[in-house]
């Protein structure tokens, strides 16, 4: 019977390989900096098993079949997230990407991990004044919490000017340290209830001399980073990207790769996945019309469910129920795990949200403005909860939005803005641009939100009595935030 001990080695040797466990090493078969170069004989492997296949087949019968079927079952479990053909896989397992530091993730239950009410403050003023840089009337969604991420990745490797210009935008470094590693460790996690996840990296030309210490930085960070020769393997980034965020949202053509000039690439990903924390019944999704701003009109499906609030007075950290700012409303529905979403619809039918919310904070609530406070503390009330059911994406440069928040210096600072990463030629260099791809899903199931932010360095509705009823069918903003009140996706449908 030596047919199975062949059989279990080659397959086990192949689940090691394949095995992701955070690190582009072990899933691409790159070479890391203490660990020998490993390559998988692919045909071999594959031969073993089709020629152990066929003898089970002979020799076993419908058992043979049987084991032959669940172990191409528990092969596709253990590959990439994404589901790439032979050939730019094998490419891929060729390229030469040396990793230079080791990330440990341990995906788990979820677990709250706090942050200050300063750091809580800071994330929602630096979200407010980024979205006060998105004039978009039109469908979109952007992830603030990416930003904010991927900033204090690149605060990182900046100096002088630029890194003040940064430390204004986000707060103190004290601050940061506290709020980011509890902010990521919130969010990274799968469950019954749903999933978060946060990834970052960084991705260096082979040729580039790195700062010393700058690695233990990102690492301090949970960041990835990697050594590579670009002109090569360009396509091992983008692959990177998709395969931890589980959906083909980058090419190469994103980067703006430019052979000679090129030195870096940093990433912030951030994946949410949020089950109902009360259920919308498939049974209630029915057809209704949703009113664009121009007056133009489409079928589509809406789900249904309602949601009871008690009118008490509760901590502001914890937004509750609904808000009433005369001409608009804000209302909160509920994921599991603490997780959160907010609704901006006006409430008059025919009003346009965004001008109505034009120069407003919409990520910090007026207390006074909550029906908690007008209702006794016992008393319930019912919100009904109309939403579309859609999907968009959206592809954003933030680079004139950065700019315009006062952190210009980032872009054109060419002594400062990568010093402390990279060593530099008197020339100095720059961060190029930032930019975020985004992509959401309403199911009645719960929502699905990806994000994508990367930098290159370079040489409607109704409003009514005691039981409301929210009908987002014209143009409405929403804010997903997680259990610290984070807004992780700040997004706005138009149909």
């Amino acid at each position: 019977m030596s047919w199975k001990k062949d059989l279990k080695k080659a397959y086990r040797e192949e689940y090691d390989a394949q095995r992701d466990d955070g690190l582009l090493s072990k899933h691409l078969g790159i070479a890391t900096s203490d660990k020998p170069k490993k390559y998988h004989d692919v045909p071999k492997i594959a031969f073993r098993v089709a020629l152990t296949s066929i003898l089970l087949f002979v020799v076993g019968g419908p058992i043979g079949i049987y084991l032959s079927l669940r172990l191409q079952v528990r092969e596709n479990q253990v590959s990439l997230k994404k589901t790439y053909d032979g050939a730019r896989l094998q490419s891929l397992r060729e390229a030469t990407v040396r990793a230079l530091n080791h990330i440990e993730y341990a995906d788990r239950d979820f677990q709250k991990k706090e942050v200050s009410e300063e750091a809580e403050r800071a994330i929602n003023s630096f979200a407010a004044s980024l979205h006060a840089q998105m004039d978009e009337e039109a469908t979109y969604v952007y992830s603030p919490l990416s930003a904010y991420l991927h900033l204090d990745v690149l605060s990182l490797g900046a100096t002088s000017n630029v890194k003040e210009d940064l430390l204004a935008a986000l707060g103190s470094d004290a601050l940061r340290d506290q709020a980011i590693p509890n902010a990521i460790a919130t969010n990274f996690y799968t469950g019954e209830k749903g999933s978060a996840h946060v990834y970052q990296g960084a991705f260096f030309q082979q040729n580039a001399t790195l700062v010393e210490g700058y690695v233990d930085k990102l690492t301090s960070r949970r960041v990835e980073a990697y050594s590579l020769d670009m002109d090569k393997d360009l396509s091992a980034i983008p692959s990177w990207a998709n395969g931890k965020i589980g959906e083909n949202m980058l090419t190469e053509k994103d980067l703006e790769y430019v052979s000679g000039e090129t030195l870096a690439y940093w990433f912030s990903l951030l994946e949410f996945q949020g089950k109902w924390s009360t259920s919308y019944s498939d049974a209630k999704t029915t057809d209704k019309t949703f009113t664009r701003l121009d007056g133009s009109a489409k079928k589509m499906p809406f789900m249904n469910h309602e949601v009871s609030f008690v009118g008490k007075t509760i901590d502001p950290r914890t937004r509750h129920g609904i808000y009433d700012y005369g001409d608009y409303i804000s209302a909160y529905d509920y994921y599991q795990n603490g997780y959160t979403i907010q609704y901006l619809t006006p409430k008059e039918k025919g009003k346009n949200i965004f001008s109505l919310l034009q120069g407003k904070d919409i990520f910090v609530e007026d207390e006074e403005k909550s029906l908690a406070v007008e209702l006794e503390k016992s008393r319930t009330y019912t919100v009904s909860f109309v939403v579309p059911k859609f999907k968009a994406s959206f592809f954003v440069d933030l680079t004139p939005r950065i700019k315009k928040m006062g952190l210009s210096s980032l872009y054109e600072d060419l002594q400062h803005s990568i010093a402390g990463a990279v060593e530099l030629s008197p020339n100095g260099g720059a961060v190029a641009f930032t930019k975020q791809c985004n992509s959401i899903e309403f199911s009645e199931t719960g929502t699905v939100a990806r994000s994508i932010t990367f930098s290159g360095g370079y040489g409607a509705s109704g409003y009514r009595g005691e039981n409301y009823v929210i009908t987002l069918d014209e143009p409405f903003l929403y804010v997903i935030r997680d259990p610290n009140g984070l807004p992780m996706f700040v997004g706005a449908y138009n149909g």
